[in-house]
This record gives C-alpha cells, sequence and structure tokens, in this order.
C-alpha cells in the first residue's frame, strides 16, 4: 500500500513537474543573457552584479506564486474533475503541487546562485576565495535563511490553495471569495505568529542562530496548519 501511494504521488509529481519546465526555463534563460550582458558590459562593476542576481531571484521567487493559481484554473478546463476520480485524496494533489512548485523555486535560485558565483568568480577572481572564506562562519544562518524563504513561500502556496478552494464552493462571486479568503487567512495567520512568537525566549550565544531556525519553525507551523484546512475541505466539501 505504502510502495503504491509512493508510485501514485511520484507519478503527480512528475505531472505538476511538467507544468512547471517553461517557468524553469524562463529564469534559467533569464538568468544567463542577463549574466552574460553583466560578464561583457558592466564587467567592473560588482554592484551590477548583485543587482542583477537580486532581481532574477525576485523573478524566481514569484513565479511559483503565479503557478500555485494553476490550481483555480482546473476548474475552468474540468481537469480537477478528471484528478478527483483517481484513486487518491486531496494530501497527493495538493501535496504533490506544493512540492512541484517548491522545487520549482529550489531549481530557479540554485541557477541564480551558480551563474552569480560564476560572474563574481569570473570578474573578480582574485577577491572571490577572500570573501569566500570569510562568509564560511556564517554558512550556518546562510542555510537557515534560504530554508526560510522556502517556507515562506510554502506558507503562501497553501493560502494560495486554501483560499482557490474556498472560492470555488460559491457558484456566484468565487474570485472575490477568493480575495477576502486570501487576505483574511493572510491577516489571521500573521495574527497566530504573533501570538507565538510572544512565547519564544531567545538569549545569548548565537541569537541570530535562534531567531532564524524560531522563524523557520513558526511558518512551517502555520503553512502545515493551513494546507491541512485545504486538504480537508477539498476532501469534504469539494464534489465531482
Amino acid at each position: 500500500m505504502a510502495v503504491k501511494s509512493i508510485t501514485m504521488f511520484a507519478a503527480l509529481y512528475k505531472k505538476q513537474m511538467r507544468e512547471t519546465l517553461p517557468e524553469i526555463v524562463v529564469v534559467a534563460s533569464v538568468t544567463v543573457l542577463i549574466g552574460l550582458f553583466v560578464y561583457f558590459k558592466l564587467g567592473s562593476l560588482l554592484s551590477a552584479v548583485a543587482v542583477a542576481m537580486v532581481m532574477v531571484l525576485g523573478l524566481a521567487s514569484f513565479l511559483p506564486l503565479i503557478s500555485s493559481l494553476r490550481l483555480g484554473q482546473e476548474w475552468n478546463n474540468n481537469t480537477i474533475y478528471l484528478m478527483m476520480s483517481l484513486p487518491v485524496g486531496g494530501g497527493m494533489i495538493l501535496g504533490s503541487r506544493l512540492t512541484a512548485l517548491l522545487t520549482q523555486y529550489i531549481l530557479g535560485t540554485l541557477i541564480v546562485g551558480i551563474v552569480g558565483m560564476l560572474l563574481a568568480f569570473g570578474m573578480f577572481p582574485d577577491d572571490f576565495g577572500y570573501y569566500l572564506k570569510l562568509s564560511l562562519p556564517y554558512w550556518d544562518e546562510a542555510f537557515l535563511l534560504y530554508l526560510l524563504t522556502v517556507m515562506i513561500l510554502a506558507y503562501f502556496i497553501s493560502i494560495s490553495f486554501f483560499s482557490q478552494i474556498i472560492g470555488k464552493l460559491v457558484s456566484r462571486f468565487s474570485g472575490l471569495v477568493t480575495l477576502v479568503t486570501f487576505i483574511g487567512t493572510l491577516w489571521l495567520s500573521g495574527e497566530a505568529m504573533s501570538l507565538l512568537w510572544g512565547q519564544v525566549s531567545i538569549g545569548p550565544p548565537d541569537i541570530s542562530t535562534q531567531l532564524l531556525a524560531v522563524s523557520v519553525g513558526q511558518i512551517t507551523l502555520v503553512a502545515a496548519v493551513i494546507m491541512t484546512l485545504a486538504v480537508l475541505i477539498y476532501d469534504r466539501r469539494v464534489e465531482l
């Protein structure tokens, strides 16, 4: 049974990854083109490398959130009913979609990171090793910060899924209901995280590491709760 579930999840995940492939190609293409422009036209400006990579990172972060809106389009294309006829629950359907979107983000940011490092090395080979050694003590914080960005994206995608499912429960003003639900869920979850922060005690040493770790834990918990609600409503209220 477990093997069958894993196989089904893998099949759903592959389907979602095929849908996200164009966005991944866009991020990779834009990153390479901007990198080439910076290298050949602005080769003496370190700030140009940083600004260019930040811009592409914004694109890599924004596209998965936009792609999450495809869930609502499933109803418009009537493909949602085909998905619901499969012997799988909402956990697998929404979970595979969430996993694919996070994979899209991770691949996009990795591409940007690799191109950025190659640019920095190619443009400033003498300084690259020096600054790389200086950054080594902060890699733990850097990893936690990156993990936090992944979970923030998962949080917004979970709210997106939840809002779209709620919107599809009504026959009229579905878009408005989706928007109101998104804003309301964002506000309520923000209040919940504020309350959770009030229960946290952080002190030296490694205050920054503790702050990042707590932030990752809290936003992961809230995202999991919202995703669970989305799955429950999908399974119990959305009908063929």
